[in-house]
């Protein structure tokens, strides 16, 4: 007698179209969350990046002025401004040094030439005991004209008093802005004291 050999059915086929569809669906539901959270991410990595330059340049033009002497920094209404070479020009008598279109390393360029890498704009003064500026401006620092700094009001970081400093007292402040590419604007300021010793 010949005796067959009884096969096995398999039980387990695998998994059915409908489970598959299904995992599919909860795959793409769950991805759909994860998107706006990216893009929130990306966005928030090129505003951190931007901020820490807008504060590099703040800190690099701060150095340069903290490191002329106290004369060099001028006095009454006349700004110490700095030419690219980092050498003082005085007599600029609006209060305020403006430079406009600045790249991540402080190098201007022409606005004909309109790269966006160019976008940051840094202010700065030198108050003394001769120098009042008003505070105030509602604005933003990156839209400030240019009528403002001569007569203010101008942001609170750029404001003087002259009566809050004494004849061997001068402080630096610089305001570094710009505008993101959703239109909003950034800035970071620095103020550093400067004696006469």
């Amino acid at each position: 007698m010949i005796r067959r050999a009884n096969r096995q059915q398999a039980t387990c086929l695998g998994f059915t179209l409908v489970e598959v569809i299904v995992s599919l669906l909860v795959m793409s539901t769950i991805l759909l969350w994860f998107i706006p959270t990216i893009a929130v991410f990306h966005y928030a990595n090129r505003s951190s990046s931007a901020q820490t330059t807008t504060s590099t340049l703040s800190l690099m033009l701060a150095e340069q002025l903290y490191n002329l002497t106290f004369a060099e920094l001028g006095s009454d209404a006349a700004a110490t401004c700095l030419d690219p070479e980092g050498k003082a020009i005085k007599g600029t008598a609006d209060g305020v040094c403006k430079e406009d279109l600045l790249n991540n390393t402080g190098h201007s360029q022409a606005e004909a030439e309109g790269e966006t890498k160019y976008k940051y704009q840094r202010y700065s003064i030198v108050c003394s005991d001769s120098l009042d500026l008003a505070g105030g401006y509602a604005g933003t620092p990156c839209d400030l004209p240019s009528a403002n700094l001569t007569t203010g009001p101008v942001p609170s970081e750029l404001s003087c008093a002259a009566a809050d400093y004494s004849a061997d007292q001068k402080e630096i402040k610089v305001v570094v802005a710009y505008y993101d590419s959703h239109g909003k604007c950034h800035a970071s300021h620095l103020q550093t004291m400067k004696l006469d010793l």
